[in-house]
């Protein structure tokens, strides 16, 4: 028997996993081989695609589903199998960006990002569409053919719109830092009973389905195993308080928002400072209690 069965760490990446570089420490990572091995499951919650854990291979292997792309989708990597999708209607999504275009015309970029890991990116003051990723799908590479022989003067969003899938997993608005905080509190009062609005950064606002997130995701997970009975989460950014605020132990990263670390119960050393290999120290010293 382990010291950590039962437990299950699920934690944000970019800002609390990894520095602010983007890489994944020794410390941490031989914590996390330590804590999986005395019983523990690990995984990220993250806004991010689950290809994204390719990066850390060479360190790390989660021994739990990935929450990805802030929950919407949770992917089981060893069997290759998605568990759970909560995409939005594009239908409803593109009058969100109606809106924005009509209201708030400082938005650099639109995100639209779908479960199969393709990513599109319109540029509003440019009027231009482009799909920017690694993958991408028959579907997308039909609609790139179609918008390469446009002849039509409209604006290239409105004509892409046209052919667009039914759903999408989210969206992510790119702008200035000092106008996030008005967009996001403008939105959620406009269009909160349908969608989820959170900061990811600070110049990345991300709309979701409102009946997805971080927190459902690691509800889920709680039931589809059935043997956990302590669920710990850390994170620093806004997209992150729905698990802190369902989770038995929240830490927030010392780096994290005011906000996240008003809601979290516990406080830990910055990520530059090996913040998830502080949190198992802690959990195996001073407890669960």
């Amino acid at each position: 028997m382990g010291k950590f069965d039962g437990i299950l760490i699920c934690t944000d990446c970019d800002g609390t996993l990894t520095d602010k570089d983007g890489h994944l420490s020794d410390a941490n990572a031989e914590a996390i081989r330590y804590f999986q091995s005395e019983g523990g499951r690990f995984t990220l919650a993250t806004g991010r695609f689950p290809e994204h854990l390719n990066k850390y291979a060479d360190k790390l292997k989660i021994n739990a589903p990935v929450i990805s792309l802030n929950g919407v989708l949770i992917f089981d990597t060893d069997k290759n199998e998605v568990l759970k999708t909560a995409t939005m209607k594009t239908e409803k999504a593109l009058k969100v960006v109606e809106y924005l275009n009509n209201n708030w015309p400082g938005i650099w970029e639109y995100w639209i990002n779908y479960t199969d890991e393709t990513s599109g990116c319109y540029k509003p003051m440019e009027d231009i569409f482009k799909y920017e990723t690694i993958k991408v799908s028959d579907a997308c590479k039909e609609q790139i053919d179609s918008m390469e022989g446009n002849k039509e003067t409209r604006p290239q969003f409105a004509v892409m719109s046209d052919n667009l899938p039914e759903s999408m997993a989210k969206m992510v608005f790119v702008m200035p830092e000092d106008m996030l905080p008005a967009v996001r509190k403008d939105l959620r009062e406009k269009f909160g009973g349908e969608f989820n609005f959170a900061a990811s950064w600070a110049n990345g606002l991300e709309m979701q389905d409102i009946e997805s997130g971080k927190g459902m995701a690691v509800e889920f997970l709680k039931d589809y195993f059935g043997d956990v009975t302590t669920s710990v989460c850390v994170g620093d950014y806004d997209n992150d308080i729905s698990m802190l605020e369902i989770a038995d132990i929240s830490y927030a990263v010392d780096n994290a928002t005011d906000e996240v670390k008003e809601i979290s119960k516990r406080i830990a050393v910055k990520n530059d400072e090996d913040a998830i290999a502080w949190i198992i120290k802690e959990l195996e010293t001073k407890g669960l209690a």
